[in-house]
């Protein structure tokens, strides 16, 4: 797994608590629209996306994910 993902996983755990939903194995970088994320899902779906900036991830808040993944919701 990807570094990035893991400090991504790190994150969400932060973020919604160890009682949180678990992102599957499958969970990581991909480019959606242009822009490179880190994309922590599982069967149920998109459970947290964060945006690269450099070496620094950024989280995005579910009301401003890209209209792709919305849509694809």
């Amino acid at each position: 797994m990807e570094d990035l993902t893991k400090r991504a996983i790190r994150a969400y755990f932060r973020r919604y608590g160890e009682s949180a939903a678990n992102p599957a194995n499958y969970s990581g970088e991909e480019t959606i629209d242009g822009n490179p994320y880190v994309r922590l899902e599982n069967a149920r779906g998109t459970l947290a996306l964060y945006a690269i900036k450099g070496d620094r991830l950024m989280f995005v808040d579910p009301e401003a994910w890209p209209d792709s993944l919305r849509n694809a919701a």
